[in-house]
């Protein structure tokens, strides 16, 4: 990545290439581009920059955002989008963890306040007048006040229309790999997941824009076109979280579960977790593991609802499937597992020297 250059190509309504615009400086990993008052904007995340091209004068400049001088020429908040409305520029600022929006004045580029989204955060937009962003980590689109829709996977890249959304979603793989994986499209129609639009061994899907009808079929027309393969939506598409994965922490109320092993832990009588939930979800699946060789309960709670009581009678695992509370207009669970007391390998044996406080051990999650 530090020795590449990159350029900004310009294309006609036919998306034929008419021009190519390189700066003096190197322009590295590009993310987001945006035009505004005259100047055409691109981030440069590895620079932790902006790059400005003036697009009366041709002439560039190179802009660094971060406050603190010693962030510069280096990728710190990671940059990726940039959004435009009114007489201000919101930057997205991915910071490789809990995100931030900046917004600056247009033309004079002050910081006038920065604000907290998401985890891990790509794309800006407006979700019912407040803003809205890819919530990468956790798989899901958020906006300022909470969870909007459950996507899976990395999503990254929107097109919202009047019923219909389409996010870009990517597997979760090290940089090594991330070219040889297979990225999708997912379609919701009004919040639903109807399909996925599959593009086997493609790489990451970075990002989508909406063009206008009569420049999509000049394109298409000159080809070549890409035929994805279309599938439509069942069970074996539902949301799964292992829970020996570092995103479950993400879900997890911090302090009442153990880290992550072939089972997760509960540490706590009352463990929760918060859990996205779509407009179509009916259903959670459970996979379980009592490790105390006796009796045992457990209780499912689901925002104070009861779900049910599980029953053990020795060490085993089960697998239940419980029905979710109606409860239309949520877009969240909260799930709480409640057990009568917590027990201690170290007391059952004088060979094991773990002598941490368990509950009930979850390997995984289904929500469908």
């Amino acid at each position: 990545m530090a020795e590449e250059r990159g350029a900004i190509l310009e294309f006609d309504t036919c998306l034929n290439q008419v021009a190519a615009h390189e700066p003096p400086f190197p322009m590295r990993d590009l993310h987001g581009i945006a035009i505004a008052e005259g100047h055409l904007f691109a981030t440069c995340s590895y620079d932790n920059a902006v790059a400005i091209l003036s697009l009366r004068s041709g002439t560039w400049e190179k802009w660094y955002p971060a406050i603190e001088p010693e962030d510069r020429d280096k990728d710190v908040h990671h940059f990726n989008t940039i959004y435009v409305e009114a007489d201000q520029l919101l930057l997205l600022a991915h910071y490789h963890g809990p995100s931030r929006v900046y917004r600056y004045d247009l033309p004079t580029l002050d910081l006038l306040s920065v604000h907290h989204i998401g985890d891990h955060s790509h794309d800006l937009w407006r979700e019912n007048g407040n803003l809205a962003s890819c919530n990468s980590f956790k798989g899901y689109l958020e906006s300022t006040t909470g969870p909007i829709l459950r996507t899976g996977y990395l999503p990254r890249g929107i097109v919202n229309g009047e019923r219909t959304r389409v996010v870009g979603l990517s597997e979760l793989a090290e940089r090594g790999r991330r070219a040889s994986c297979d990225a999708r499209l997912r379609v919701f129609d009004d919040d639903v997941h109807v399909r996925d639009l599959l593009f086997p061994s493609e790489g990451m899907m970075l990002c989508l824009l909406s063009i206008p009808e009569e420049v999509c079929s000049a394109a298409m027309q000159a080809g070549p076109v890409y035929e994805a393969t279309c599938i439509r939506y069942d069970q074996s598409a539902a949301w799964r979280m292992e829970m020996n994965s570092e995103r479950a922490d993400a879900f997890l109320v911090s302090g009442e579960w153990h880290c992550a092993e072939e089972y997760r832990w509960s540490a706590a009588r009352e463990a929760s977790m918060q859990l996205p939930i779509n407009v179509e979800d009916r259903q959670l699946q459970l996979d379980l593991i009592n490790g105390l060789p006796a009796q045992f309960h457990l209780t499912v709670f689901a925002d104070d609802v009861p779900l049910s009581r599980i029953e053990f009678t020795e060490t085993e695992a089960k697998t239940v499937t419980l029905d979710l509370p109606d409860r239309p207009n949520a877009r969240y669970v909260r799930l709480t597992l409640v057990v009568p007391f917590l027990w201690s390998p170290a007391n059952l044996s004088t060979e094991t020297p773990d002598a941490r406080r368990l509950g009930i051990g979850v390997r995984s999650i289904k929500i469908f």
